[in-house]
């Protein structure tokens, strides 16, 4: 069945074009029965495009006869980009023409960007799924948007993977890889930019001094845009959740990020982003926080006293709640010392006076839990216990 839609599909394809560049050749005026026609063949041509774009995307379930047959269609592709009097099919063919050549490993909306691609001939029998270091790094270096964030994509897997030929061309560094990554830092495309920054990440066991600080940078980079800094936000906090124990190594520096990031008067979603970044790496943190409490106490203070934006609030006061319920009782008190007595005050008032129901109700849960440290302290569980020995 898949071989006759896939030769259906090329054939019809061919005598479509074929018929459409005689009819405009041949319309010399109007002719309304010659424009049904031509209305006719575009929509035959759009089926045939949705039928091809799904068999793309399950490309890994055809068989080899079926492939060689699905790489046939590429040239009428092509010739119906450059040849074709309907723009919206020129557009179409051009988006399906990338999934071709990529055998759907990248999607038509990764094409939608504002710069021109120029998408270069391959081989039929080149699959840029496979993944090898040659092929990542041949990715990389193409001239298209969509195949250098495929390359990086790659590149990404390969790490993940372990794969022994990539970590060491990275290590070695002989072909400046790292410099080439870091080049696609400054990729004016978000597709291309995230694919960077996921390339990093997964970077970060194996060079954690190097990576780490430029992420933070990135971070806090005003020139992103805020979806792109979002998504470096998450990053950091999931690469401090990779790290465990060894992110107390570079907690002052993740924690000045995020502080950094929320005094940022620009934007209030982005701040609010820090804020609940900055509670999650508490949670990572905790006991390790002493030498940094003081500074997070005095920022959080002043966002939940002053008036702010409800989204910064709320988010300053779910990082008082992520900080009482991640702390433990034999901490709590030797991290907070002279500051548990304003802080419960500060938590308190809010929880009993605050408009917002949300800053209320975060309150309430961080009073639950700091009302449960300090009962545990004050009235220790007293084990009633006793041993009976019988004597033989």
């Amino acid at each position: 069945m898949i071989i006759i839609i896939l030769e259906k599909i090329t054939k019809t394809c061919q005598e479509k074009l074929k018929e459409n560049l005689v009819t405009k050749r041949n319309l010399d005026v109007d002719n309304d029965d010659d424009d049904d026609d031509l209305s006719s063949d575009n929509e035959v041509l759009q089926i045939i495009f949705t039928i091809a774009s799904l068999l793309i995307t399950h490309y890994d379930q055809l068989s080899f006869e079926n492939k060689q047959i699905l790489a046939s269609f590429y040239s009428s592709l092509i010739w119906i980009e450059q040849n074709h009097s309907n723009n919206e099919l020129c557009q179409l063919a051009h988006e399906l023409s990338i999934a071709f050549i990529t055998y759907g490993a990248i999607k038509e909306e990764s094409t939608k960007t504002k710069s021109s691609l120029l998408i270069e001939e391959l081989n039929n029998e080149r699959d840029l799924r496979e993944e090898t270091f040659q092929n990542a790094l041949t990715c990389l270096y193409d001239s298209s948007i969509p195949i250098r964030a495929h390359g990086l994509i790659l590149f990404r897997r390969l790490i993940e993977q372990n794969d022994k030929e990539t970590l060491d061309k990275i290590q070695n560094d002989n072909i400046k890889l790292f410099q080439r990554f870091q080049e696609h830092l400054y990729a004016d495309d978000s597709y291309e930019y995230l694919a960077a920054i996921n390339v990093f990440s997964v970077l970060t066991n194996q060079f954690t001094d190097k990576i780490l600080p430029l992420l933070c940078n990135e971070y806090i980079n005003k020139n992103r845009k805020l979806e792109d800094k979002l998504k470096v936000g998450e990053i950091l906090v999931k690469i401090c959740r990779s790290l465990g124990d060894m992110s107390i190594k570079y907690s002052s520096l993740l924690i000045n990020t995020f502080l950094n990031a929320s005094k940022q008067t620009d934007d209030d979603m982005y701040r609010a982003s820090a804020l609940s970044n900055l509670g999650q790496l508490c949670t990572v943190l905790k006991y390790s926080l002493s030498k940094d409490l003081s500074e997070i106490l005095i920022a959080l203070k002043s966002y939940l006293s002053i008036s702010e934006s409800s989204n910064v609030r709320r988010a300053s006061i779910l990082v008082c709640e992520l900080l009482c319920q991640s702390l433990e009782q034999s901490t709590w008190l030797t991290i907070f010392g002279n500051e548990l007595l304003s802080f419960y005050q500060l938590i308190n008032y809010l929880y009993k006076n605050d408009k917002d129901d949300i800053v209320c109700l975060h309150a309430q849960i961080a009073l639950e839990a700091l009302n449960k440290i300090c009962q545990d302290y004050l009235q220790p569980s007293i084990i009633l216990e006793k041993k009976i020995r019988i004597l033989s």
